[in-house]
């Protein structure tokens, strides 16, 4: 996937090894594993959390390695200060990067969450998806509080998200399968145009197919079928929920994509 080799960018590498560093120590030294617990039960946290461990493999494990990170920032501190001073600790502003980019993460790990959940990844849920990493991103893009390295992240995905998918709702069987989910309403189609060519189309088949055959008695769905007709998306993908994704006071965001399909379709 492309977020595992934006990562590698230099600086934000040489935080991840030192990230990588500390849960190393921290998960083998008893001591330091024991204290940590030790403090996050002194200062009320519940359930006491372990650092998780990086996967060189997996981009998402290196997300939730800094998440988790983040998450026992304080008892961490603490728990390193007391038991190895002298392993390298993060900065202020390194605190900083590892937060900024696990907000910029969040989407494209809950979007792989999602279409590794399912046998049968539904089709209408492509554009929307796409569209979500996309105003996501760009939501993050013009941000002027972002650090450097997490804004060269940020520019190389919005381009690396804007090549494949730029024409996405022009592939008709997406488009139509999208517009025909009730779950989606309107949400998952920009260009109003492309929704209505969708709309037509559909239109257009089902009175090809009722001239050509009569349709089988309607049979009311086991609940099992209907669930694996149309499965629900997830409550854990909240970006495409959100007021930033879907809301109506953002609606130059849909501007700003269709200026850049427009500019993709004419490269």
């Amino acid at each position: 996937m492309i977020v595992r080799y934006e990562i590698q960018q230099p600086q934000i590498q040489e935080i991840i090894q030192k990230v990588k560093s500390i849960t190393e120590y921290t998960r083998r030294s008893t001591v330091a594993s024991e204290k940590l617990r030790e403090i996050q039960l002194q200062m009320g946290l519940q359930p006491q959390l372990r650092l998780k461990q990086d996967i060189a493999t997996r981009w998402n494990f290196t997300y939730y390695m800094m998440r988790r990170i983040t998450e026992v920032k304080e008892p961490l501190i603490s728990t390193l200060a007391l038991v190895n001073p002298q392993l390298p600790a993060l900065s202020l502003e390194e605190w900083r990067i590892i937060n900024e980019v696990c907000e910029v993460l969040q989407p494209f790990e809950e979007v792989t969450v999602e279409l590794s959940s399912e046998r049968f990844v539904t089709g209408s849920k492509a554009i929307l998806m796409a569209r979500g990493l996309q105003r996501a991103t760009a939501h993050r893009q013009r941000r002027s509080s972002i650090h450097k390295p997490v804004r060269e992240i940020i520019n190389i995905l919005m381009g690396e998200l804007t090549k494949p998918f730029g024409g996405i709702e022009q592939v008709n069987v997406l488009a139509e399968a999208a517009s025909l989910d009730l779950r989606f309403k309107k949400h998952a189609i920009i260009h109003e145009k492309h929704e209505q060519d969708a709309v037509t189309r559909v239109v257009g088949l089902v009175a090809v197919a009722s001239r050509v055959a009569r349709p089988p008695p309607l049979a009311t769905p086991s609940t099992e079928e209907g669930e694996m007709t149309h499965p629900p998306i997830l409550p854990r993908i909240q970006f495409l929920w959100s007021g930033q994704i879907l809301g109506a006071s953002h609606q130059h965001e849909a501007t700003d994509l269709k200026s850049r399909d427009r500019g993709n379709v004419g490269g």
